[in-house]
């Protein structure tokens, strides 16, 4: 890996502001036109025309010099993460006498912030191109693949000096990096200490996934007592998207000195290949995960790899899905029961960009699809933002969560119900009440017959009150059950769900994050049967993702 890679590679997060409403907006060199980020939803950062925003050019702000490192700030104030089709940033140059060709600096996966309504700064260095340019253009772009929205625009004047000229003026409050600190690394994970008098404890398992480390993930076991996590196979992918170090293609731009994309987009690399974040479907007959990779040309081509995880042992295999499986991206998997998968996808209707029809299907090991469900008389432009998706495999049901993308705080959402019973497929939904409590996920349990999640409230509460409650899918009721977790313990986080719930022993899993120290979890296991909330030691485990209970095998 090269300088550039390295630098891309290592590239930390500064900030994390409250909340935001806005979209995409350049700190640092500072964009062109207005600029206010002292309030969510500024207009200086909802801008979509390209390449620019519509937004005219400025004299240059900054100067850097050719072939060398520099730190580059912008903000993501609105979150639009895409399950099943993450999406990106990437910052490109071009001579403001070409704003038609763009040269490519770096790029970086949308995170999965499970909030819509999020500020993030970032903080990223790239070396300048090896010109010299008195007037160029720094384009920043945010394509989130969200569905009904648009790319995101901005731009910043700057000039480019050779490295012999003077050195350039900088602003004494410019953003930059200390070469006497460390990078940035999770903290260190607890060792496991054996007692023979503590009895055998659950294990989950997911995907660790550092963006320091992007070509490369692990299969692991976390277990539900001490939060130790154990390395059981290595992988040569990352998760969706995280940070991507290398994008720049094999055709090299002799002018700028590395290399470019072609003219379609970012060509692939080893970091290019990823599986989907909060997609983990899986077989209990074959103790098999399921899941969606993306190993394709282009970080603006949908995944089409059916990616299956022995639960066991980690040991992968792949298999290329009937077309039909993918004429729009899979956003969900969930079993059937009888080992195969049920999947969700949202297909756009044609020439009514941001509508769309839902689509279920029932997807096999062998990649074999069959379609369920597909009404075109039934469009959503509203209730568009997938979250979760669960079956009652005994009476053949199907659910699945959405929420309202125009309702960021207070997460307004539907669940929609399939009877796979019928032919054809009957479809109906229930709009929640979210006056108290507000969700991410649904589980089906299997002893109550009833759907169950955890709340940690409402968005904008100050204190989170986990809550597990119950979810009726005909009446759209969220009803209490008792509190899992209380006040000023933990940080208000709408992303500790893990897959599948423990039917036999009556178990649901849920990942919490303490304020105290702030980098820090505990898994809880919260007992339907008996309202005993126990939580692990202290872990971290911000790196996971995908965690999952895998019966026949955790335990």
């Amino acid at each position: 890996m090269d300088l550039r890679a390295k630098l891309v590679s290592l590239a930390v997060f500064l900030v994390v502001l409250r909340t935001g409403n806005a979209h995409l907006c350049v700190i640092e060199p500072r964009q062109r036109g207005d600029f206010d980020i002292s309030q969510s939803g500024s207009h200086t950062c909802f801008r979509h025309d390209p390449p620019c925003g519509g937004e005219k050019e400025n004299p240059p702000t900054r100067t850097y010099l050719s072939s060398t490192a520099v730190t580059l700030l912008w903000q993501q104030n609105y979150n639009h993460y895409t399950v099943g089709y993450p999406g990106y940033m990437d910052v490109a140059w071009s001579d403001i006498t070409d704003m038609k060709t763009f040269h490519l600096l770096a790029v970086i996966g949308d995170l999965n912030e499970h909030a819509q309504d999020h500020q993030r700064n970032y903080s990223i260095p790239v070396v300048m191109p090896n010109v010299m340019c008195s007037h160029c253009v720094l384009r920043f772009r945010y394509n989130s693949h969200k569905p009904g929205e648009q790319v995101f625009y901005q731009c910043a004047d700057i000039a480019i000096k050779n490295t012999t000229d003077e050195t350039p003026h900088t602003d004494p409050n410019t953003p930059h990096t200390d070469p006497n600190t460390p990078s940035t690394k999770p903290p260190p994970l607890p060792k496991p200490v054996h007692n023979p008098s503590v009895p055998r404890s659950t294990q989950l398992y997911g995907i660790s996934y550092s963006e320091l480390d992007p070509l490369q993930s692990e299969f692991v076991s976390v277990d539900t007592m001490t939060g130790a996590v154990t390395s059981i196979k290595s992988f040569d992918f990352g998760v969706g998207s995280g940070f991507r170090p290398e994008l720049m293609g094999n055709k090299r731009n002799s002018r700028a000195g590395f290399r470019s994309p072609n003219k379609s987009s970012h060509l692939l690399a080893p970091g290019n290949q990823y599986i989907m974040d909060q997609m983990m479907g899986y077989s209990e007959a074959s103790k098999t995960l399921f899941t969606m990779k993306l190993g394709k040309a282009s970080l603006d081509d949908m995944a089409d790899t059916l990616l299956l995880i022995d639960g066991a042992t980690g040991t992968t295999m792949e298999k290329t899905l009937d077309a039909k499986a993918v004429a729009s991206p899979i956003v969900a998997m969930t079993t059937n029961g009888s080992g195969a998968m049920l999947t969700f996808n949202m297909d756009m209707v044609k020439d009514k960009p941001g509508t769309f029809t839902f689509r279920v299907g029932l997807l096999n090991e062998k990649g074999s699809y069959q379609m369920l469900y597909s009404d075109p008389t039934k469009t959503e432009d509203l209730y568009i933002n997938y979250l979760w998706a669960t079956a009652d495999t005994d009476k053949n049901m199907f659910y699945v969560l959405m929420g309202n993308e125009n309702a960021p705080d207070t997460l307004d959402a539907r669940i929609y119900t399939y009877d796979l019973n019928t032919t054809p497929v009957r479809m109906s939904y229930a709009q929640l009440d979210v006056d108290n409590y507000t969700i991410s996920s649904i589980h089906y349990y299997k002893k109550t017959g009833k759907l169950v999640t955890i709340s940690p409230g409402l968005f904008m509460d100050k204190q989170a009150t986990y809550t597990l409650v119950t979810v009726d899918p005909k009446l759209g009721l969220i009803s209490p059950m008792w509190v899992v977790a209380v006040p000023d313990r933990y940080q208000h986080y709408y992303g500790g769900d893990v897959f599948n719930l423990d039917q036999d022993n009556g178990n649901l899993y849920y990942v919490l994050r303490l304020t105290d120290p702030p980098t820090a979890d505990v898994i809880a296991t919260v007992s339907m049967e008996t309202q005993h909330v126990s939580v692990s030691s202290p872990t971290n485990l911000r790196h996971l993702h995908n965690l999952s209970f895998l019966p026949g095998v955790s335990n």
